[in-house]
């Protein structure tokens, strides 16, 4: 079973990916095996945030052995004309249903921490009144939101994550890679923002003693991290949405500590009184960028 399957994406579904490092690869799962499951059904795929020409490539890029060597195709837009943008993907469905990879048209490129030039996808507001006139009825929308500079885990700043309003299911991703190393910025983004979440949390009893930098990452501080509304949980629109934790980078000597930490997280979901419909799809890879589910634990109401 693949992870859009999983997470019971179906078409109309407005899908932001925010959290830790593993997002693109994700992304790029989601987008092929939607592709496959619903070949009538066009699909944007985006980002609110930068995304960097590697990261543009491995969906670009001929894939050997796929059916048509390429399945996602790349259109640039001018985010400042909407009605271009309208017109653009309009054109796009007129043959055949699109999966489009949607980045804006920039004259000068945003250059990262690292000197990575990193282009620009579609603004929250863009994609929101897209989806408010109807010109993206019937689609599937991904969208990468966050950003974590590769590090597996992280706490939002101010002003983040850009999820849009219109967004039906939130994808919290954590990399499991993150357990036993240090709460540093060498694994964890903005580590004095997890570090500070995780002793306003719990009370003394709980955690006798504080999280520090020198603090080793825990299961219990994934929990935490990823279902704290000041944390990954934070992109929940307004009027609520789903919510599907993924536990990436999951190794096969992981799978029991996974299943534990994924149902820790539950627990403090439900244990918020947030009321959403959650769940947690434990993950690993079978190869770089190819994502493979191991299962699923909780599951939707209303998604027998």
């Amino acid at each position: 079973m693949d992870i859009a399957t999983l997470l019971h994406i179906v078409p109309g579904d407005v899908v932001s990916l925010v959290g830790g490092g593993g997002k693109t690869s994700v992304l790029y799962s989601l987008a092929t095996a939607l592709r496959q499951r619903y070949p009538s059904t066009p699909i944007l795929v985006s980002t609110t945030t930068h995304m960097s020409q590697e990261q543009v490539s491995l969906f670009t890029e001929p894939k050997p052995g796929t059916p048509d060597q390429s399945t996602i195709c790349h259109l640039d837009v001018d985010i400042t004309d909407m009605a271009s943008v309208q017109q653009q993907l309009i054109t796009a469905t007129v043959e055949t249903p699109p999966c489009l990879l949607v980045t804006a048209q920039t004259g000068t490129p945003r250059v990262n921490y690292k000197g990575v030039k990193k282009r620009s996808g579609l603004p929250v507001s863009l994609i929101d009144s897209l989806v408010s006139d109807r010109t993206l009825k019937g689609w599937i929308v991904l969208v990468e939101a966050d950003g974590a500079r590769t590090r597996p885990l992280k706490c939002p700043k101010e002003g983040e994550p850009q999820v849009p309003t219109c967004c039906t299911l939130l994808v919290p991703v954590v990399g499991l890679d993150c357990l036993g190393h240090p709460i540093e910025s060498a694994y964890v983004h903005r580590p004095e923002r997890v570090a500070a979440l995780v002793n306003n949390y719990y009370t003394e009893g709980d955690m006798p003693e504080r999280v520090t930098g020198e603090s080793l990452v825990t299961g219990a501080i994934v929990s935490v991290v990823a279902s704290s509304r000041n944390g990954l949980l934070k992109g929940v629109p307004p009027g609520g949405c789903r919510v599907s934790v993924v536990l990436n980078k999951v190794k096969e000597d992981q799978t029991r500590v996974a299943e534990e930490v994924a149902l820790r997280i539950l627990s403090e979901i439900k244990k918020g009184g947030n009321g959403f419909d959650s769940s947690v799809v434990v993950a690993g890879y079978t190869e770089p960028s190819v994502l493979a589910p191991i299962q699923c634990i909780g599951k939707y109401p209303n998604n027998e």
